[in-house]
């Protein structure tokens, strides 16, 4: 683990602006400030989170306020890695992270929040204090973001439109006509339901309401529900799989039929399926990095509590990767 002095060294700068870089406090050129943090990122500093607190009279605590259900929050779950990729990142700053209840009514203790989702957004605006910085993590569709500029926050924000078109581009050249969509139960204005009928239609492509098949959230039960659906999705061209966690008991279930895939079934995950890249055959799907997400939320969130420029409106987009599910 490096020092400051090390990293000084390495830069061939003095002690005192690596200092002021690393805890927010004095004057930094821009340019220099990022050249520090990068260096201290690849040395692997990590500051003395009580000499900073007591030197900056901060708590050195970040709140995250997000949706804490626990059939959300599972080992497959995206929620599990946004809170490990952001308590990573904003331990390189020196912060650590704290969940803050669906309970709590104030802000207490927290030098900044972090909020996730529409959920997060609407427990943050139960509980806000306007003068305490806070950064929401989102998906990227219309409501998500008004509700963030309502509340006067800045956001990080994944967008899966380009990567859904790229999938939908594929689906045309491949002549795959007939494409479902299998999700966990969810309302018709969904953001992400519209953004797959959107995509296909650039394309000359439907999802009809009849191919959209639904299953309970229920573990005791995922398998067989879709053991049941198997016959209806043989007869697609292309299933989306709408939450990574589908694929889990999807490719159970495809096996206990008997149903072979890309051969008789031609798949595609439309979720950040970060781990079924492991799976056999790999999950062709959409793929941002839910690390960069979090890195840059961090960086916008501790600059906003030293006083700095950031950037207000964050957008990573979502890319097609192509693995060999599709025929």
């Amino acid at each position: 683990m490096a020092s400051m002095q090390q990293i000084a060294d390495a830069l061939g700068i003095t002690r005192t602006h690596v200092a002021r870089a690393l805890s927010g406090r004095g004057y930094v050129r821009r340019s220099l400030k990022q050249k520090i943090l990068r260096v201290a990122r690849q040395m692997n500093y990590r500051p003395n989170r009580s000499a900073v607190a007591l030197a900056t009279q901060r708590t050195m605590t970040i709140g995250l306020f997000m949706d804490l259900d626990p059939s959300y929050f599972g080992a497959f779950s995206p929620s599990f890695r946004i809170v490990l990729c952001l308590s990573d990142a904003l331990e390189r700053w020196g912060y650590s992270l704290k969940m803050m209840p669906p309970h709590a009514t104030g802000a207490e203790g927290i030098d900044g929040a972090i909020c996730v989702f529409k959920s997060g957004l609407r427990h943050w605006a139960k509980v806000r204090r306007p003068s305490l910085p806070a950064v929401a993590i989102l998906r990227h569709d219309a409501g998500s973001v008004a509700e963030a500029e309502r509340l006067e926050m800045p956001w990080a924000a994944y967008d899966r439109r380009p990567g859904m078109s790229a999938l939908a581009a594929l689906c045309a050249r491949k002549g795959l006509r007939r494409v479902g969509l299998l999700s966990f139960e969810m309302p018709r204005d969904n953001p992400g339901l519209a953004e797959i009928r959107a995509a296909l239609a650039q394309h000359g492509l439907s999802l009809p309401d009849t191919d959209i098949f639904e299953i309970q959230r229920c573990p005791e039960t995922l398998i067989a529900q879709m053991v049941e659906l198997a016959p209806r999705l043989r007869a697609l061209d292309l299933c989306v799989l709408r939450s990574n966690q589908v694929a889990v008991p999807f490719y159970q279930a495809a096996h206990l039929v008997g149903l072979r895939i890309p051969a008789d079934l031609s798949l595609a995950g439309y979720d950040n399926a970060y781990y079924t890249d492991r799976f056999d055959p790999p999950v062709s799907s959409l793929q941002f990095s839910i690390e960069a997400l979090c890195a840059q939320a961090a960086e916008a969130v501790t600059s906003a509590i030293a006083g700095e420029d950031f950037d207000r409106q964050i957008r990573i987009e979502a890319e097609f990767v192509d693995r060999g599910s599709i025929r």
